[in-house]
């Protein structure tokens, strides 16, 4: 075999050269074929999750979002999630060529990692919207009775639309209900999932944003229109496939929850006697904490207990304090409050002495001053508070 490079250089080789160039090809085509088949996997299993859960379609990953005037007038457009609070991704899908549309919209999912399966949004402008009146009774049967009101309320027969509808908030008393329709044409519904299913997409359910007044934000609100099984239109090689994936999904999660189970015997057993061992060196540390709390409980005890002032020691203070021409008859000491009564011609001068002290502070009288009987004097009711090194400012 030869081979002629670029520049007139020709290389001599054998057939095995080209052999081992086919094999690596075949085993690099094959490998990528498997990843994009787990992926996908994956995508449809992550896909089916949220709506078996019943959460809210408009959080859905991916939404095959639909507007247009007319059903057979679809402006497409591919919404997807955005993650970690960033805006969505919008992509628009050009329906002239839905080969083409299917394979951009093949594309899209598998470098985002969603599945087939989504949901269809349709936009207000394919939606008839309306409201009535009814009494509070009609709430026990609300359905049939809205189906007898269709005919007045559209143009068009009762069997030809289907409709979702939200009852305003009332009061317990109120004797009237005021109930929004959301009211959809069969065909724009069997249209919106055709193009879904021709697009290449699984359509779990079609859903529109409630559009009563009442709804703080359309965005938070959605209404169903049409739900996967009301048309029977799953193929039976659609539902074996979705089978087979939901049974693969259990025995995974059966085989991933025994392995954790048997690691955890393996560990339970190494863990065994370092937890005994743990828990013997726990108790004397415990018991050694206890002790040691003991012993400091009473150091502290001890160290405030001389700290504090004795009686003798208020009432040497106190008698150093009184000026001579003073006297007390009664002097009280209730932890760190003190309490005296006595006369003194001078009661300014003392309590002045009590502020310039270095231990007493924070005078108060609990009576008012009286002149004494004899009239050489005025008789008070003082307490103050003992001040001790180390205590706040």
């Amino acid at each position: 075999m030869s081979v002629r490079l670029q520049g007139g250089v020709q290389l001599q080789g054998s057939g095995q050269i080209q052999g081992s160039g086919q094999i690596q090809g075949l085993l690099a085509s094959t490998e990528e074929a498997i990843r994009g088949g787990v992926s996908w996997w994956l995508g449809e299993l992550a896909g089916m999750i949220p709506w078996r859960l019943g959460s809210n379609p408009a959080k859905a990953p991916a939404i095959l979002e639909l507007a247009g005037g007319e059903p057979a007038q679809f402006v497409a457009t591919l919404v997807f999630a955005g993650r970690g609070g960033a805006a969505p991704q919008r992509l628009p899908i050009d329906l002239t060529d839905l080969s083409l549309a299917r394979a951009d919209v093949r594309a899209a999912l598998r470098d985002r990692g969603v599945g087939h399966a989504l949901v269809v949004r349709l936009a207000p402008s394919l939606l008839l919207e309306s409201e009535v009146s009814l009494p509070a009774g009609a709430e026990r049967a609300m359905r049939p009775i809205l189906v007898n009101q269709l005919d007045r309320l559209v143009p068009l027969p009762a069997e030809a639309v289907d409709f979702a509808y939200s009852v305003a908030p009332r009061k317990p008393s109120a004797k009237a209900l005021r109930v929004h329709l959301t009211i959809v044409a069969h065909e724009t519904i069997d249209r919106a999932v055709g193009l879904a299913r021709s697009l290449g997409l699984l359509p779990r359910l079609v859903f529109a944003d409630n559009g009563a007044p009442w709804v703080a934000s359309r965005s938070d609100a959605a209404v169903t229109l049409w739900r996967e099984g009301r048309d029977g239109g799953k193929s039976p090689t659609q539902r074996r496939l979705r089978r087979a994936l939901e049974i693969a999904a259990i025995v995974l999660f059966a085989t991933a929850f025994l392995a954790y189970i048997d690691r955890l015997d393996r560990q339970v057993a190494d863990l065994e006697e370092d937890v005994r061992n743990r828990t013997r060196l726990a108790t004397a540390a415990r018991d050694l904490n206890r002790q040691q709390q003991q012993v400091q409980g009473a150091l502290e005890m001890l160290q405030k207990r001389q700290r504090e002032m004795t009686p003798l020691q208020v009432l040497d203070e106190v008698t150093n304090l009184v000026p001579l021409d003073s006297w007390l008859s009664r002097l009280s000491v209730r932890g760190r409050k003190v309490e005296v009564i006595g006369n003194s011609p001078h009661v300014a001068e003392l309590v002045a002495r009590l502020d310039r002290h270095d231990i007493f502070w924070d005078p108060q009288f609990l009576s008012p001053v009286t002149a004494a009987p004899d009239g050489k004097t005025q008789r008070f009711n003082l307490s103050f508070q003992i001040w001790l090194e180390g205590d706040p400012e």
